[in-house]
């Protein structure tokens, strides 16, 4: 089982690799790329970005869903792992417990509940999801879906403006929604109130579209994410719920 130490030492690789133009992890956008193997192939075969997540994956139990079955998963890379322990050992230290230093030491049905929060049983790329402005729910409120564990996910398409103008003395045109569209996925942390916008926990997608034999990869932006989404409830579930 991977040693805290050795995440540590992939996230200098992720950090140096990412610096790269690549149209899988460069911020994008759609990269219409077909691999020639499953889902869990795939992030094999990256392990520069998810050594850590391909053993998370098979720890919680979910390698034989991202090998077989037809899924969408929303790919967080070793760093948010990363971050996660940062954050869980020092609230750990704060509590006077033992900070956790390697994957084994959670508890397996811990790393399953937030695991599954990236998987959905169907097959859907960036056109499939729909409008979310988080300016305008009311209007944009993209969808709210189940993700394999059960949980209340919100998937949703970011259209930014285009712009006209504005470099040769003319006037700077705006034209809403024209432009540049990104993925989102959120976790919405009040599963009661899944329409209360404060309490969603929002994730950017940096690549998407990762075509595999059974379903689509859409990669998370490595730099802003924690893995599970919400690294104050990880933390209680290691000092409270881990065994």
């Amino acid at each position: 089982m991977k040693n805290f130490f050795i995440i540590t030492i992939a996230i200098a690789a992720l950090h140096l690799t990412g610096c790269k133009k690549n149209n899988y992890y460069d911020d994008s956008g759609t990269t219409n790329g077909k691999f020639n193997g499953t889902t869990m192939d795939y992030l094999k075969s990256k392990p520069e970005y998810f050594s850590s997540i391909v053993n998370i994956i098979r720890v919680a139990g979910l390698e034989n869903a991202l090998q077989n079955e037809q899924v969408t998963f929303f790919a967080p890379a070793d760093s948010s792992v990363n971050y996660l322990f940062r954050y869980v050992n020092d609230r750990l230290r704060e509590l006077g417990k033992t900070p956790i230093t390697s994957i084994d030491q959670v508890a397996p049905r811990l790393w399953t509940k937030y695991m599954s929060r990236y998987v959905f049983n169907f097959k859907k790329q960036l056109k499939d999801f729909p409008q979310v402005d988080f300016a305008n729910l009311t209007t944009f409120s993209g969808q709210i879906y189940p993700a394999v564990n059960g949980t209340y996910m919100n998937i949703g398409a970011v259209y930014e403006s285009a712009f006209l103008g504005g470099t040769d003395g003319t006037p700077r045109t705006e034209i809403p929604y024209a432009g540049y569209r990104y993925l989102t996925i959120s976790y919405l942390s009040s599963q009661y109130n899944p329409k209360d916008f404060a309490t969603w926990r929002m994730a950017r997608v940096a690549s998407v579209n990762v075509e595999t034999n059974n379903g689509y990869v859409h990669v998370l932006r490595y730099a802003t994410h924690y893995f599970g989404f919400d690294e104050s409830e990880f933390a209680e579930d290691i000092a409270f719920n881990n065994y």
